[in-house]
Order: structure tokens, then sequence, then C-alpha cells
């Protein structure tokens, strides 16, 4: 989960690192995963890392085979958007040279849960 933030909000202080649904500084980055089934080993990260309400974020997925490690150069998945348990954006694309790009603009604060699913299908 992560956290977006107002643009401006004179009564929060933004932090100038990541946050997740906590509130605490994201430690491991990219974000780190593996697929349900174990066969895809799969790496999140954003920028800017810092999110705001407005501004384009980009978001990479990268995606490895778990058991070598190795770069997979095209794979099928679903990239989802959830804020509040509702679903913003859901679209199907293919990696290309191992890595997915998708970009969004939030237009509200709050925590936010990125899923990527249907990996490999």
């Amino acid at each position: 989960m992560i956290i977006v933030q107002p643009l401006s909000s004179p009564s929060i202080k933004v932090p100038d690192f990541p946050v997740d649904g906590q509130g605490h500084k994201q430690q491991e980055w990219p974000v780190h995963t593996f697929s349900k089934d174990g066969k895809y080993d799969i790496d999140l990260s954003w920028s800017p890392k810092v999110i705001h309400t407005g501004d384009a974020v980009t978001f990479f997925a990268d995606f490895f085979d778990a058991r070598t490690n190795m770069r997979l150069q095209i794979v099928p998945y679903d990239f989802i958007v959830m804020q509040n348990g509702k679903e913003l954006d859901n679209v199907h694309s293919l990696t290309q040279i191992g890595s997915g790009v998708q970009k969004y603009v939030f237009s509200k604060a709050g925590p936010i849960t990125i899923k990527i699913a249907g990996v490999g299908e």
C-alpha cells in the first residue's frame, strides 16, 4: 500500500521519501513480491517516489523468473490501481524487455493499493 499526499496541505508535512500503508518509511526499494504461483519475481517502483495528487506518476514493474532470476521478456499482466476499496484503473498489458510501465494521476489523497494480477495468463 502506498500513501498519496495532497499537493498542498498546510496541516500535513509531506515526507521526501515513500511511505507504506501505515505511514512508515518504505524500507525496501523497489517493493518486491512473488506471484501467487511462485513462478514470477516482481519488483515495483515509481517516480516520483513521493506521490502527490494532480501529478503524473510512472510505475515500473520488473518481471523475473523466480527460479533463475533471469529477466522475462514478454509477460502478460494486469496492473490494477485501487483507493479506498474502489478500483480506479485496470490495465491489461505485456512487459517489454522484462518491464512494464504504467502512468497514473491521482485526484484524491489517501492510501492506494497497486495490484499486479494475472501474471503469465
